[in-house]
């Protein structure tokens, strides 16, 4: 599964960690974006891991 999707302001995203669950974030509007994240990851892991593009990346 790729991270393909279009999200709006104010929608909830859940992103899947793991090879199976590559995503890409671009912003395709004129105002800044504005994140609020909580990560929920054991104790030393990675809050991210190098992978090749989704599909969907151009």
């Amino acid at each position: 599964m790729s991270g393909c999707g279009v999200y709006r302001k104010g929608d909830p995203i859940y992103e899947p960690a793991g090879a199976d669950h590559v995503h890409i974030g671009k912003n395709l509007g004129g105002e800044p974006v504005v994140l609020k994240v909580v990560y929920v990851l054991p104790s030393g892991s990675p809050l991210s891991d190098d992978a090749p593009a989704p599909g969907c990346s151009s």
